[in-house]
């Protein structure tokens, strides 16, 4: 078993911020999670897995350099690989590998980790806008059915939205620990975008904010429902179903075919 007092010690000696030695630490965790030795064909072997799971060029980076740490503090002579070039591009929708490893690191950047481990992975499998979110309350969540009604304001009208099973931990954990006050998450709009954009700063996203999670709750459910066009649209709430299918990466040919069947 690894003691990773001395290594936090020596991290918080020898790297600029206390955000970096909780990155570097929860990182170097996650690898003995998987491995009993620190060695070169278990850093392979890891590296290799994760760049197969496709995560953003920032997060492999973020691994490399942790490990790095580890192998000098060690002082375990070990060849990694190079660094990847960062995209500078607007970070415009997440990935659910990239939503689970936001989740695993929002303990060591945030206060309120449950409130705001909840309030990410249900704006991930429902797509709410972030003004809806503000509107719901917990008896609009039912956590049985796996579903989320969403009212509009001043009018009888509403959507059924579907969550995953793997919401529910999330959302019974943080709504067993906070009685419910305002609203279902206690927040206000204002505080949400600017946790979330903090966040993604934290994770090296450019110019992340909320609406992200609607783009990436798009493009999940167009995948798991192999592209039904209505059935999305419905789930989202869109006005037309030309606004899906900007999120379904397929060529023009292909979307015009799909949107002819439905109509």
């Amino acid at each position: 078993m690894q003691d990773f007092t001395k290594f936090k010690n020596w991290l918080l000696l020898n790297k600029p911020s206390k955000s970096t030695v909780n990155n570097y630490l929860y990182k170097v965790k996650a690898f003995f999670k998987k491995y009993n030795n620190f060695n070169q064909e278990n850093i392979n072997n890891y590296l290799l897995a994760r760049i197969e799971k496709e995560y953003s060029k920032a997060t492999f980076n973020l691994d490399i350099n942790s490990l790095k740490s580890y192998a000098e503090f060690k002082d375990i002579k070990i060849k990694f690989p190079k660094i990847r070039k960062e995209d500078r591009k607007i970070k415009n929708f997440i990935n659910e590998n990239e939503l689970f490893e936001l989740i695993a690191k929002i303990p060591f950047m945030i206060r309120d980790a449950e409130k705001y481990q909840a309030l990410v992975t249900l704006l991930f499998y429902t797509g709410l806008r972030i003004g809806e979110v503000f509107r719901l309350k917990r008896e609009d969540i039912d956590l049985d059915k796996r579903t989320v009604t969403v009212r509009i304001s001043k009018s009888k009208k509403s959507r059924v939205c579907v969550l995953s099973k793997k919401a529910l931990p999330y959302l019974n954990i943080y709504f067993l620990r906070e009685r419910e006050i305002n609203n279902a998450f206690n927040i206000s709009i204002s505080s949400a975008q600017s946790i979330i954009r903090k966040l993604g700063k934290m994770m090296g996203w450019k110019k992340f904010h909320p609406h992200v999670f609607r783009h990436s709750a798009s493009m999940y459910w167009l995948k798991k429902t192999k592209y039904n066009l209505l059935a999305v649209q419905k789930l989202l709430g869109h006005a037309s179903v030309e606004t899906t299918t900007l999120y379904t990466e397929l060529s023009n040919e292909e979307v015009v075919n799909l949107v002819k069947k439905i109509r």
